[in-house]
């Protein structure tokens, strides 16, 4: 008999961004002359990162079934951009050492990863390769299908957006939409929940049969990365249960 499945999604946890979120280890020091404009800076990103920290601890439920990571778990050099001031840390190994302990927190039995944007997670390498092989019964692959108590998941990390208000659920319905046109074109696997990341926004729809779910960032809309976003985005995760083909609960942590 089967019986009911807990979920966790997270998805571009942008381990090394100072608005990022990381365990204690990387937090900002806060000692120094008070006359100092950078200890100023530190307090402030060290609040952020506490807060962070203590909200995420709250969200977690340890031992879920199934953890989904939807890309983006490091944010790299920031070389491309010209972004190295924004970083706690340049070294994708110690990038990759705090994605693991982020994730590892929940205590997932089974963990699926999607690769992220090559900007942040490797052109050359896949860097969250390194992170999967470190997390026990995991495995990850730019874009993956698989069945959870009947249902049937597509888990991706790219999704378009839109800024505007009106558009924001447009390309979350055109994923839907796709899949419906693919599974008869080309074979692609019918899914019942599509899972995005990507925008660092949570939006929702219930549409043609499916269900499209964009996920919310583990990352504050601070530094100039947060130019590249119109319109609002959302820091948090997400939390199911799934049982006999179908969704008993969803919860946004936002």
């Amino acid at each position: 008999m089967s019986c009911i499945k807990t979920i966790g999604i997270i998805s571009d946890i942008h381990a090394g961004h100072y608005a990022s979120i990381c365990p204690p280890s990387w937090w900002y020091k806060v000692e120094g002359d008070r006359r100092d404009e950078w200890l100023k800076i530190r307090k402030k990103r060290r609040k952020n990162q506490e807060e962070m920290w203590y909200a995420y601890k709250k969200i977690v439920t340890p031992g879920v079934d199934v953890l989904f990571v939807l890309g983006d778990a490091i944010d790299g050099t920031g070389q491309k951009h010209n972004w190295q001031n924004e970083l706690i840390t340049s070294d994708r190994i110690e990038q990759i050492e705090i994605a693991t302990r982020v994730i590892n927190e929940w205590k997932a039995k089974k963990v699926i990863m999607v690769y992220g944007t090559p900007t942040h997670t490797g052109e050359t390498e896949d860097w969250e390769k390194l992170i999967q092989e470190r997390i026990p019964n995991s495995y990850i692959a730019s874009s993956i299908f698989c069945k959870i108590e009947g249902l049937k998941f597509h888990a991706k990390h790219h999704a378009a957006s839109s800024s505007s208000p009106q558009g924001i659920n447009t390309a979350l319905t055109r994923e839907v939409v796709w899949n419906l046109i693919r599974q008869d074109t080309q074979d692609e696997p019918r899914a019942d929940i599509l899972l995005r990341g990507h925008t660092h926004r949570f939006t929702y729809i219930d549409s043609f049969g499916k269900i499209g779910i964009s996920c919310p960032a583990l990352q504050l809309p601070l530094g100039k990365s947060s130019r590249l976003f119109g319109g609002w985005t959302d820091w948090g995760c997400l939390t199911m249960a799934v049982h006999n083909k179908e969704v008993v609960s969803f919860n946004k942590h936002i």
